[in-house]
């Protein structure tokens, strides 16, 4: 018996920690998140100060979501390919070639190309990420892949908050190429325990079928996922407020740049220290809010939790003081966790097995379109409007949007489920 467990001290992704081939592989996975995370804010800072305003920064973010919103409804690739340390390490050093690509482009006049290659990169971190989840029931046994998935998930929201600072200090240290020159590095070290890894045929087509992947994994056609969806209330609104929240981030991550410089008069480079901050608010938010799912309806709990995203990004642009504005990041972090949870619970809750996957990757590409809209209404409201008018009409409209949907999520299902599957859950959704 380990220490950790005779001192009470245990922790679920432990069992997974004690397989090397894991545990090399997550490393230098985690690097390359965390570097990912701190060349973004190195870039951001590159777009607004090229042009001085919030456009630029939205097409950044765009050419980042464009690639999942895309490949997410034909992502029917075999895990039988994908489940191969060669895919997984080809795709990290294709990354690295590309970071490295950035080096002569972000002293370029045009910023056209960087979103190019950004785009481009992110295709392939969709197909790596891919690559892992299939590795996964290879590298662990079947009893620890539970464990294995929550280290990742969890090494995804640490990463946002260290690859934020990280991405503060490298532009404090120099420019957006120290930022570049780590990531390419990370990623480098990333490819190396995947290539090293002895080749490993994909895991039973069982256990890819009920393991959850936050990243590309076979979707089956959408079509029975959205007769479900629509006969469910509750999954209807926690469809549509997953999109508005989505949508909201990313919208409040176009505008953050000014923010920072025309409200609170502080160097761009502190860009990773507001991120950071929204982090820390994922981070706090995400072990209350699992009570929480158990005590309120769906349907006004998700509406709540819209309605104060709406309400923290209006407050953000139209305060000048800086406890204020961390005070309401900090609290879109929570109530953004919050939204997500709220969601997932929701369609693990009510969805029949049967379509589980079809529901879960319809949410995932749902939430991706709702940060393609944000980016794009951010560009546009900075374009058009000063800050305090933009991020208070952009409020007013999320807010009407989220009235709409409360009234038609209240309203009777239109049918129930497919033919053939027992429809108590859908049923039981109506009455919640």
């Amino acid at each position: 018996m380990s220490r950790s467990t005779r001192l009470g001290l245990a922790w679920p992704g432990a069992a997974a920690f004690r397989r090397r081939a894991f545990r090399s592989l997550w490393l230098g996975q985690a690097l390359a998140q965390v570097t990912d995370w701190a060349l973004l804010v190195g870039l951001m800072v590159l777009a607004y100060e090229r042009t001085g305003g919030g456009a630029a920064v939205a097409f950044l973010l765009l050419a980042r979501v464009l690639p999942r919103l895309a490949l997410l409804p034909v992502a029917g690739i075999r895990a039988a390919w994908l489940a191969r340390p060669w895919v997984l390490a080809s795709c990290d050093l294709a990354r690295a070639a590309l970071t490295v690509a950035l080096l002569p482009l972000v002293a370029a006049p045009d910023l056209w190309p960087v979103y190019a290659v950004v785009l481009i990169a992110q295709a392939f971190a969709l197909l790596a990420a891919g690559a892992r989840d299939a590795l996964l029931p290879a590298l662990v046994p079947r009893g620890e892949l539970g464990a294995a998935n929550l280290v990742n998930r969890l090494t995804c929201q640490y990463a946002f908050v260290a690859g934020a600072v990280l991405g503060s200090l490298a532009l404090a240290l120099g420019s957006v190429r120290v930022a570049i020159i780590l990531h390419a590095g990370a990623l480098l070290l990333a490819a190396l325990p995947a290539w090293l890894l002895r080749p490993i045929g994909a895991a039973p087509p069982d256990v890819h079928s009920t393991v959850p992947r936050p990243g590309l994994a076979p979707v089956p056609p959408f079509r029975e996922a959205l007769a479900v969806v629509a006969a469910s209330p509750p999954l209807r609104m926690v469809f549509g407020g997953l999109f508005l929240g989505a949508a909201i981030s990313l919208h409040l991550q176009v505008t953050l740049l000014v923010v920072l410089v025309d409200r609170l008069g502080r160097p761009t480079a502190a860009l990773g220290l507001l991120l950071a901050i929204v982090g820390l608010g994922v981070l706090a938010g995400a072990l209350p809010i699992v009570r929480v799912v158990t005590r309120f309806p769906t349907v006004p709990l998700v509406a709540a939790l819209v309605a104060g995203l709406a309400a923290g990004k209006a407050l953000i642009g139209g305060v000048t003081s800086p406890v204020l504005v961390a005070g309401a990041l900090f609290g879109v972090g929570v109530l953004a966790i919050a939204n997500e949870l709220v969601a997932a619970a929701t369609v693990q809750r009510l969805v029949p097995s049967r379509v589980l996957d079809q529901v879960s990757g319809l949410l995932a590409w749902v939430a991706t379109l709702g940060q393609v809209i944000g980016a794009l209404a951010g560009g546009l409201a900075a374009w058009l409007l000063d800050l305090p008018r933009s991020m208070l009409a952009a409020s007013g409209v999320y807010l009407l949007i989220l009235a709409a949907l409360f009234l038609v999520s209240r309203a009777k299902p239109p049918v129930a489920v497919a033919a053939g599957e027992p429809a108590e859950p859908v049923a039981a959704a109506t009455r919640r």
